[in-house]
Formats: structure tokens, sequence, C-alpha cells
């Protein structure tokens, strides 16, 4: 059988103050597209939507979507999971559960759910905070609440579906900044032939774990991945489920297009229609003052920078350097930037500062 997987689409989050809402509603027609033409069944790894609150527009582009989702599950005997991200609520997408029908199963929990004979096991968002209140017991980690949601018995033969985090995954530019404490082993989910896996933006596997990338870009340094990602799954003759995934090119509706350079080189790039993102390189043109020329030249235009030279920027990418203590490192810092090493008073406020800062992450 074949399953597409998707997970973080997002409706109706914002790109730099435009909506995105005409670019998700074309990626989400070439899903129906695809799940008619393959005849394949649907599961959406989390985050359907940005917000818990979703805007009545973002509400609508999902609602248009899952009645065709519907209607296909219904013609072809197909199958469709959808489980909740950390940015969607649960108790709204709950909510659509009774007007689906019984072949759209829409998982606030934990469910196993059998699509051709094989199980599926749908676990939403889980944090220690919520798997305290399942269980009625405190978690002191990530890896004892997810580990508590898994099945106990026949994990090699079945499919997990996940939006966590997994230690070894990298993140795409349009995810905050994240030291990973969230992180779930990998070794809690070993067992499990395919993880399905959803919450982080960049496409990546590592090992069992797959994560497919977001429906589309939503920065301009994320990479995007290409298409939708179709499982081809079956079961050997020796009882082991096998799984093999492809890539089903789509092109964006618009592309993401970073242009660099000075006002004229920038002003003499024809404009393709896609959303810009413009570096101005240039001392002798103010942003501000460019800014009106930039905006009537690239009709897509969500955002400028200036970036003064090319040695400013090499000093941002030069390597990190460690030091030994926070004197060092400020001493360093000063002579950089060119001021006066700090006084012993103004050293001891910094002091202090790192202290609490350091106790309070403690």
């Amino acid at each position: 059988m074949k399953v597409i997987h998707l997970a973080d689409l997002h409706i109706g989050k914002p790109f730099h103050k435009k909506s995105l809402l005409f670019d998700q509603t074309y990626m989400l027609k070439n899903v129906l597209d695809l799940m008619e033409s393959q005849k394949a069944h649907l599961v959406i790894a989390g985050d359907v939507f940005d917000s818990a609150n979703p805007s009545i527009d973002a509400q609508e582009v999902f609602v248009s979507f899952i009645k065709e989702v519907v209607k296909l599950c219904d013609a072809y005997n197909l199958t469709t999971i959808i489980i909740v991200g950390n940015h969607d609520s649960n108790r709204r997408l709950a909510l659509w559960e009774d007007f689906v029908g019984t072949r759209v199963h829409i998982v606030n929990d934990t469910v196993e759910i059998l699509i051709e004979g094989i199980p599926f096991y749908a676990v939403s968002f889980v944090k220690p905070t919520i798997a305290q209140t399942k269980f009625n017991r405190p978690f002191e980690s990530y890896n004892e609440a997810f580990e508590a949601y898994l099945p106990e018995t026949n994990r090699e033969n079945t499919i997990l579906i996940a939006h966590q985090t997994f230690e070894g995954c990298t993140t795409g530019s349009s995810e905050a900044m994240s030291f990973f404490d969230d992180a779930v082993s990998k070794r809690i989910v070993q067992e499990f032939p395919l993880v399905m896996a959803g919450h982080i933006h960049k496409k990546q596997k590592i090992g069992n774990i797959f994560y497919p990338g977001s429906l589309m870009p939503y920065a301009f340094g994320d990479e995007y991945a290409g298409g939708i990602t179709v499982w081809d799954i079956s079961t050997g003759t020796d009882g082991k489920l096998t799984a093999g995934s492809s890539v089903y090119p789509v092109h964006l509706y618009r592309e993401f297009q970073i242009v660099r350079g000075d006002l004229k080189h920038c002003l003499g790039i024809a404009d393709t229609g896609a959303y810009i993102k413009v570096e101005l390189v240039d001392e002798n043109v103010p942003l501000d003052v460019a800014l009106p020329q930039l905006q009537n030249h690239f009709k897509n235009m969500v955002t400028a920078v200036s970036k003064i030279t090319d040695d400013w920027e090499a000093d941002l990418n030069k390597p990190m350097v460690q030091f030994d203590s926070i004197e060092s490192a400020l001493d360093s810092f000063c002579n950089q930037i060119e001021v006066p090493v700090l006084e012993s008073e103004q050293l001891r406020l910094v002091q202090e500062v790192v202290h609490e800062i350091t106790e309070t992450s403690n």
C-alpha cells in the first residue's frame, strides 16, 4: 500500500505580514491529486494549523481540504490519520471528528488504527505536563513521558506516527533556536520499523525516523523538501514490514529568492514573481532610500536588509571561539569593537548578571 506522509502544514502561518493561504491551498490541491492518482492513504503528523486559534480564513482552507479528503477516502476505501501537534488545539481539531466519517481519524491523544491489516500507532504531541495529566503521576523527562504512551507489544510490526523532537535531528531556518532539551532518545523507538514524524521542518532521516519536511518553506533559509513524500509499505514473506519512500515533485506556487548586491545590481535582476528578500550591499545608498525602488521593482518583495560590507558578514561567520572565563571573553569583545575594557565595577555588574542567568537556567 502507499501512504502520503505530511507534517507541519502550518495553515495560516504569516510570512513577513503576507498571507500564504493561496500558496498553501495550491500545495494541498497537489496532495489531493496525488492521493487520487496513487490511491494512497494519508498521514498528517501534526501542526495542521500554525496557531491554536487559527483565523477563519485558515479554517476555511482546512475544511475545504478535509472535505475532499473524505470524498477520496470513501471513493477508494482509503484511511487518513491526523495527529495533533504542539501548534494545534486538540479541542479545536477534535471538534471535526464527528463530521469526517469513519475513514478519517483525528487523534488528540493516542490510538492504534489498522490500515490494510498493518497497525499504525498514532501519538499526538507529548510533553511531561501533558503526560502527567493523562497518567496522574509526574514525569521527570520527555523520554519518560513519551515512552509511557507507546505500546508494550508488537512494536516490530507497527508503524509509529509522532509529532516530536528526536535526538540527532537538525532544524530549519523557520524554527526557533532550540537546545533540544525536549529531544526523545532514538533508543525508545528503535523497535518500530518506521517512525512517521513531524515537528521538525527540515526533511531528514535518522535511522528509522523520518521527517518529510514542512509543506512548503516558511523562511528564506528553509530548504524546500522538493515535493510530497509517499511511502510504499508491504509485509514480506517473513512477516516483517518493509517501507521505502519516494518524493513526488511539486513546484511551489511562488519560489523563495534572495537577491544580494548593490542597488543597481538588484534592480537589474528580472522579477519572476517569487517572494523576494533583498540583502542590500551598498555603502552609497541607504536602505530607506533604496526601499521604494526595490518595492516598485519586485512586486512580492517581503523584506529587505542592509549588508554593509562583505567583511562585516565574514566577521559574523568566523568560527566560534571558546574562552576560559567571562573576563577574557569580555576583554576580547571590547577589543573587537574598539572600546575600553570594562572597569572593575562594570565587570562586577556583568558577572552578577551572568551568575543570575546561569542559576536561573540551572
